[in-house]
């Protein structure tokens, strides 16, 4: 079934022709299959279509992994939302749709089930 896409406006980010946003979230950042194949994926050494933001709702900077370390080491910003109990869900959600607002991806990428909010 094809369905009719509404096109946005340009923002000004586009009209410096920077490329597109894509907007990776995860649970967290530590140990573990889907934390290395992001990093690997955002790290990458190619050439890169897309501008790369990552949201880790779990981590804070108080608990930096060497995940994160090596992707704010490659230029990639890293926004992390310090999320640990299910009371810290709304405040989660407002931070993320202000971070969609600002960022205006083009596309949202969640990483294991915990981040398809």
């Amino acid at each position: 079934m094809l369905t009719r896409v509404r096109t946005r406006k340009s923002t000004s980010s586009q009209m410096h022709n920077s490329p597109p946003t894509v907007l990776h979230v995860i649970p967290g950042l530590h140990t573990g299959g889907a934390e290395h194949r992001l990093a690997a994926l955002v790290t990458a050494k190619r050439k890169q279509l897309f501008s790369q933001v990552i949201v880790d709702l779990r981590g804070s900077t108080a608990s930096d992994s060497t995940l994160t370390d090596g992707i704010r080491a490659a230029g990639i910003p890293v926004h992390q939302f310090g999320g640990h109990m299910a009371l810290d869900l709304p405040i989660i959600l407002l931070r993320l749709c202000g971070l969609i607002r600002q960022v205006r991806p083009v596309a949202i990428q969640s990483w294991l089930y915990y981040a398809d909010l």
